[in-house]
């Protein structure tokens, strides 16, 4: 028997394989493996099977999860030897084809399995097939988002997804794509909500996660132990994950090419427990996990078995890992926000049951909190666990984020974290900053209140300073302060001699801001909003405003060189002032076909050695009292109105 689909899934198997045969009016029927080696009598296996196919026509009998017949029994290989027989001597004697589906089974991982499955391609025959679930390669993913693609086409659905999307989502989301489970369920998520965009990507792993592991334990085997492992499996999942980046922390560095996308994990690093460290993590693991009478019940080998059976992790060079980091970094933002909810919860109990006074002892709930975190404090910060974070956040209740925010403005407002003295310098350490960094790059993303009124108007400088004291422990500190200033909002509030080399403002709200003596070399303020800001006496070298709109004045400004590129303007014109400027290299362009763009341009007392203008709308393009080494002005049929007072020509013409 010879078949073309892969089978991934059980839910695969019965809306893809068996609506085929369906259409061709064979009988199907699907059937967990563990289900009928639980049949002790062949006779009875044979009696029921035949009760269900037909006198003249053929039985297809999909059977699911071969690999977790070990859940079954302490005797796995008389188990498994006895569930082969059956059901290669009903295929010698009924008109039954099988399929047998599992996940790829190494070795190293369980000998009873590895042996007794080459018997069985030896015993197998023509009505018998063993498909195994192994990573894809590219042509497995396009193959496969081809088929699915076609299915819904049947199903009426106008959107397709194919391997180009992906990249397009992200250039190494295809990397995740390898784990065929997980591409299954990126496409079931993508045509359930019709379209989707790297954002989502949180509800993609979080669909994945959740599904595997209502899959992994769909039927409950009689053992007790198995059925409490399953209540608390995602548990157990997120712990190894922190083990593992525990014991790795020192090999964790991070992608500065990603320092402004969308971060997501090449996979091309290993994080590990050895495999002969594993039993004991899980150990300690389960202790904390299960009932003392589950641990007594199931012996260690068994358990690392039953749990590391599953479609999250692998067996690499004698270690096991998860096959796609991203999904580790998942579940260590999950844990982060767990955490977070629950501390939030415990303040606000605080405030309830102690009738919260200027007198009441405040540092014993800091005290209460901060040892709660001893796990957390231990996990090396990485960006792809702030992203999913973040993006969880900002998919819950406005509620559940004030509450949050409540917690961390009391840690700031009280000086627990965000603290710059002598005695807070001699206290920090890894441990401490891993957690210190992490409330203060959250509470900066969900503020959205003017900071001047919420009395932190020292905010963004010790927030400066702190990571300069950061980066001495480990100057990987800088680039997530960089990295995360994006999705800010920012109003009331003046940010004074802070060196921004390198940072992502992208996304963010700016309102009733000042920026005076701050540098800003190789900066991105790309679809940014801008609300009377200043920037006053600031270095600009290599600065992008793309797509960005509002209105700002630069004063007594350096500006090497500057690009403003497709501006846009909403409810009024987007207004761009120079004042007292030096400016050696401006760019004001559109390169955005069928879009147009129209903002004020105004420069005022500034001396301009290069100005280039083209492809964009001026309503209002205006030199006062300026000196012009060279202009060129593309398109002058787009700019509206040009007013020139006290002009000083030097060098070229205007071109």
């Amino acid at each position: 028997m010879c078949w073309p689909i892969k089978f991934l899934h059980k839910q695969l198997i019965y809306s893809y394989a068996t609506s085929l045969l369906i259409e061709e009016g064979k009988i199907t029927v699907f059937i967990k493996c563990s289900d009928i080696a639980m049949i002790e009598q062949y006779s009875d296996l044979h009696d029921q099977l035949l009760k269900i196919k037909s006198a003249d026509k053929p039985l297809y009998c999909f059977l699911d999860g071969y690999d977790e017949l070990n859940l079954l029994s302490k005797d796995k290989a008389n188990i498994i030897s006895k569930f082969l027989e059956n059901i290669i001597r009903i295929t010698k004697e009924l008109d039954i084809f099988i399929v047998l589906n599992s996940r790829n089974i190494h070795k190293k991982e369980n000998e009873v399995f590895s042996n007794i499955s080459l018997q069985f391609d030896e015993l197998r025959n023509d009505k018998i097939d063993y498909l195994v679930l192994e990573q894809y390669g590219t042509r497995q993913i396009e193959d496969f988002l081809n088929s699915f693609s076609n299915l819904m086409a049947k199903k009426n659905q106008e959107n397709r997804l194919f391997t180009k999307d992906i990249n397009m989502l992200h250039k190494n989301l295809k990397e995740a794509c390898y784990n065929p489970l997980f591409l299954y369920w990126l496409q079931i998520v993508y045509y359930e909500k019709k379209d989707y965009k790297t954002t989502d990507l949180y509800e993609i792993y979080e669909s994945f996660v959740r599904n595997t592991i209502n899959g992994k334990f769909h039927f409950d085997a009689s053992n007790p132990a198995i059925k409490e492992i399953k209540d608390k499996y995602k548990f157990f999942i997120r712990r190894l994950a922190v083990e593992i980046l525990i014991k790795n922390k020192k090999t964790i560095t991070f992608d500065k090419n990603q320092k402004y996308d969308f971060y997501l994990d090449e996979n091309l690093k290993h994080y590990f427990v050895e495999n002969n460290q594993i039993s004991i993590e899980i150990k300690d693991i389960a202790s904390e996990i299960l009932t003392k009478e589950v641990q007594d019940s199931i012996n260690a080998s068994r358990l690392k078995e039953n749990i590391l059976s599953c479609y999250f992790l692998d067996c690499y060079n004698g270690s096991w890992r998860f096959k796609d980091n991203n999904l580790l970094f998942f579940l260590i933002a999950e844990i982060y926000y767990d955490k977070l909810n629950y501390l939030s919860d415990r303040y606000n109990e605080y405030l309830i049951n102690s009738h919260y006074t200027e007198s009441t002892n405040k540092d014993n709930i800091f005290i209460e909190l901060y040892e709660s975190l001893k796990v957390e404090r231990g996990i090396p910060l990485h960006p792809l666990s702030i992203e999913f974070l973040l993006q969880k956040i900002d998919k819950v209740t406005s509620e559940k984020k004030k509450t949050i925010w409540n917690l961390l403005f009391y840690l700031i407002q009280n000086s627990f974290i965000l603290q710059i003295n002598e005695i807070n310098l001699q206290k920090l350490d890894v441990n401490r900053l891993n957690i210190e960094i992490l409330f203060i790059l959250i509470f900066k993303h969900i503020n959205t209140g003017n900071y001047e009124d919420i009395n932190l108007p020292y905010f963004f400088k010790r927030y400066s300073w702190f990571i300069s004291a950061a980066k001495i422990i480990d100057n990987n500190y800088l680039f997530l302060a960089q990295r995360f200033f994006k999705n800010s909002s920012i109003s009331g509030v003046e940010l004074r001699r802070i060196n921004f080399d390198g940072y992502n403002f992208d996304c963010s709200i700016f309102s009733k801001l000042k920026f005076i003596q701050a540098k800003f070399y190789d900066v991105r303020m790309n679809k940014c909003i801008f609300k009377n800001i200043e920037f006053i006496l600031c270095d600009f070298l290599n600065i992008s405003f793309e797509s960005a709109r509002g209105d700002i004045l630069f004063s007594n400004c350096t500006v090497e060189k500057l690009y403003l590129k497709n501006p846009e303007s909403e409810h009024e014109l987007s207004t761009f002032i120079f004042k007292n400027c030096q400016i050696k290299w401006l760019e004001v362009d559109s390169n955005e076909k069928n879009h147009s763009h129209t903002i004020n341009l105004k420069f005022i007392s500034s001396d301009i050695n290069t100005l280039i203008i083209k492809q964009i709308i001026i309503q209002d393009l205006s030199f006062s009292n300026c000196i012009i080494r060279n202009i060129k002005l593309n398109d002058r049929d787009l700019i509206k109105k040009i007013t020139i007072e006290d002009f000083s020509k030097k060098g070229s013409e205007f071109k």
